[in-house]
């Protein structure tokens, strides 16, 4: 039960990503593409480190190093003399000469002292937004430290080791990497929220399996667009499935929103050439005005055709449009009353009731659930048989 309900959850999503894939990619391209701009205009601040490496050396003989305990310098003894407040001064002074103004703040900031494990080398790093800022402050930096750690030091040999420092640009790639991925996925589960809640509010008829839950049985599919020749299988389709399930010989077709004139005529047309004797009852002002004309026959073969605005006119009750299509249903083997709008029109539910089955067309995209809902419980209050519905596609 629980796999079970589990695809049918991840089936339902699919559709809903299906319906709203325009908005969830949309929405989804616009945030990673707003990171990524705004990721590559801040990639012209990419940081420069600068590094000279200094290697510091004992310079006692070996019999004065043998008699002596260790005499190694801590490693922070480097980085305090490397923020040394002489150090920061004399260097901000030769900065200022080559125009470039920084505080002796700024400078500790931007300063640090990197060991290569045991090794007697270590590095003078300095990283800022300038290549060349970057290797001036790591070159005089260095010079100082030299300087100085002969002052306060003795034994020892200070040596600069590259005169011009290594510099590396750091790109933010990595990190611009993981702010696009970061802004595309909020970008996909903000969209993804926004279509399940207007899938929530969206109560339109997209498939059949909108309709699954309701237990109407579907008939088949056509596409009102197309000529039946176009479509002769599904039009085939319907009509076999409308055998299948038919209890009696008249049959309301009719729609939940605007009017479908297609559907009951290409019906009856199929049906009279299976030489079947078929009343078509036109409930169209659009195939010309027939109001007045009595049954009479039409250039298909076995096809015959009358009004339904004619008894309309007749006001007759429920009990007299039932005995009407009894006694019509004597001299035809299929009678197919085409009614407008079942939604707008009482006098259409009155001829529901009153034929032996009732086909729904539910127009795809359009029709809402709700409106599908109503109609059965109206047609099901009357106890009209209602054999199925057909979806307009």
């Amino acid at each position: 039960m629980d796999a079970a309900k589990t695809q049918i959850d991840y089936a339902r999503l699919w559709r809903v990503f299906k319906r709203y894939w325009v908005m969830i990619v949309g929405i989804t391209v616009v945030f990673g593409g707003v990171a990524f701009y705004k990721t590559q205009k801040n990639s012209n601040q990419s940081q420069y480190t600068a590094k000279t490496q200094v290697l510091v050396s004992q310079t006692k003989t070996t019999s004065q190093r043998e008699n002596e305990t260790d005499s190694t310098v801590p490693m922070d003894t480097y980085r305090d003399l490397a923020s040394n407040e002489k150090v920061v001064k004399n260097v901000e002074k030769i900065l200022k000469k080559k125009h470039v103004d920084i505080t002796a703040e700024e400078l500790r900031k931007v300063t640090t002292v990197e060991f290569q494990g045991q090794s007697q080398v270590f590095s003078i790093s300095v990283r800022t937004e300038n290549k060349k800022r970057s290797q001036l402050i790591s070159k005089y930096t260095a010079q100082e430290f030299q300087k100085e750690f002969k002052n306060i030091v003795n034994g020892y040999d200070v040596k600069v080791l590259n005169d011009v420092p290594q510099v590396e640009r750091e790109f933010s790639d990595r990190k611009d990497l993981k702010i696009i991925v970061v802004a595309t996925v909020v970008g996909f589960i903000l969209s993804s929220g926004v279509a399940l809640f207007l899938n929530l509010k969206d109560k339109k008829i997209y498939s059949d399996k909108d309709i699954r839950s309701i237990g109407l049985p579907t008939l088949g599919k056509f596409s009102s667009n197309k000529a039946m020749n176009d479509d002769l299988t599904d039009y085939q389709m319907i009509c076999a499935n409308i055998d299948l399930v038919k209890n009696g010989k008249s049959l309301l077709v009719t729609t939940l929103n605007e009017k479908e004139e297609s559907l009951a005529f290409e019906l009856a047309k199929m049906w009279a050439s299976k030489e079947k004797k078929v009343l078509f009852v036109d409930g169209s002002s659009t195939r010309g005005n027939c109001e007045d004309v009595a049954i009479q026959e039409t250039e298909v073969s076995n096809l015959w055709v009358t009004s339904l605005q004619k008894y309309s006119k007749d006001k007759l009750d429920i009990a007299d449009k039932k005995n009407m299509l009894t006694s019509l249903e004597k001299r035809f083997d299929w009678i197919v009353v085409d009614a407008p709008s079942f939604q707008y029109n009482a006098e259409v539910r009155e001829w529901a009731v009153s034929a032996d089955g009732v086909v729904l067309i539910i127009k795809q995209n359009s029709t809402q659930i709700d409106e599908l809902k109503d109609s059965i419980e109206v047609l099901n209050l009357g106890r009209a048989k209602i054999l199925g519905y057909v979806m307009d596609k």
